[in-house]
């Protein structure tokens, strides 16, 4: 079974994070206090190793220049796995230690401004994952539905409609949840959609399908849910899973239902699934 559609694998970073390091002073210093420097002084070394060399003075130019900018890219290259990794730090409250308030105030830290638009939309979906879990489902829903995307950008509109039916399924709201999948497949049909692209915005369907059955009261296969917990390494999905397995096996007076509550009240005693595993 798939990941749950508000926390999807290799999400936590946007693919394209080019510009992620103008938003963490740490990375800046990095590229700009050492990338500058560096390139200047690989110019100097290489124009004077060079003289007694290349007799040519435009060839000695060139060949410099190239060095220096080698250099500075390096030293770019550096600052973004630099920058990376201080954003990872920003999200792992909620995706590790499933906090979603501190994570929300990790964010607040952040110069959002600094990043590019495709980092934007990944944090506008980050925080709106943090605003689910911490159980103000409203404002996730007003804040995803303010990013603005193209038709064309498949992966965006992806991470969004995957992300609101998590709100959907948090609120019971099944109507809504019914319209994301058949947005959902409307991305997995698009003739651009790649098939790695496609396979996950499946997979997500199917798992939304699955718990919408769940909700609905509908007979499912749940040992493919209990397998589901079991295996999964990801917290935030560890815990949907727990939560859909307790309201299954409550419905069903499953012995097995005291276990998954223990693991909420144990887990998820800061998200909205400690307020939401009272009301079974």
């Amino acid at each position: 079974m798939a990941q749950g559609s508000g926390v999807l694998p290799g999400a936590l970073l946007p693919k394209n994070n080019r510009d992620m390091f103008k938003a963490f002073g740490k990375s800046r210093k990095i590229v700009y206090g050492a990338g500058i420097p560096l390139a200047a002084v690989a110019f100097a070394l290489s124009w004077f190793f060079l003289n007694s060399h290349v007799a040519s003075v435009p060839l000695r130019l060139l060949v410099s220049a190239l060095i220096a900018v080698i250099a500075f890219s390096l030293a770019l290259m550096y600052g973004r796995v630099v920058a990376a990794g201080e954003y990872q730090k920003l999200l792992l409250p909620l995706y590790e230690d499933l906090d979603p308030e501190a994570m929300l105030k990790a964010l607040d830290t952040l110069d959002a401004d600094k990043l590019g638009e495709g980092e934007r939309i990944m944090c506008t979906v980050h925080r709106a994952n943090g605003l689910m879990y911490l159980g103000k489902i409203d404002e996730a829903e007003s804040l995803l539905g303010s990013i603005r995307v193209s038709e064309a950008d498949l992966n965006n509109r992806y991470l969004i409609e995957g992300a609101l039916a998590t709100c959907a399924l948090l609120s019971g709201d099944m109507k809504e949840a019914r319209e994301c999948i058949t947005n959902l497949k409307a991305i997995a049909r698009a003739k651009k959609c790649s098939k790695d692209l496609s396979l996950r915005v499946r997979r997500v369907i199917g798992y939304v399908q699955y718990c919408v059955a769940i909700r609905t009261g509908r007979s499912v296969d749940i040992e493919t849910m209990v397998k589901d917990f079991e295996s999964s390494r990801v917290p935030t999905h560890k815990l949907d899973a727990a939560y859909y397995l307790a309201i299954y096996m409550s419905r069903n007076h499953d012995e097995r239902l005291g276990q998954y509550i223990d693991y909420i009240d144990e887990k998820g005693s800061r998200t909205i699934y400690s307020r939401l595993i009272k009301k079974l």
